[in-house]
């Protein structure tokens, strides 16, 4: 690698590594049950869901639950 370029690199992961504790990170909620989504995307005023998955999740039945969830108008 060019010295330059290294030096820029390595630069910039410097000024990444400094910033990183100051970055607004939230933390996660951890929801017990797929009945609260629709509740959450209401209150976050979410009209849509996008699932990523892949065919095997989907032929085992691992999504019915959130798709019925998600299928239901949410109850505050």
């Amino acid at each position: 690698m060019h010295p330059l370029r290294k030096l820029y690199c390595r630069t910039f992961q410097l000024g990444l590594k400094i910033a990183l504790p100051f970055l607004p990170y939230r933390k996660p909620k951890i929801q017990g049950s797929v009945k609260a989504i629709p509740g959450i995307m209401e209150k976050n005023h979410c009209k849509c869901a996008f699932i990523v998955t892949d065919e095997g999740g989907r032929k085992l039945g691992l999504l019915s639950r959130l798709e019925h969830a998600l299928s239901l108008p949410a109850s505050s």
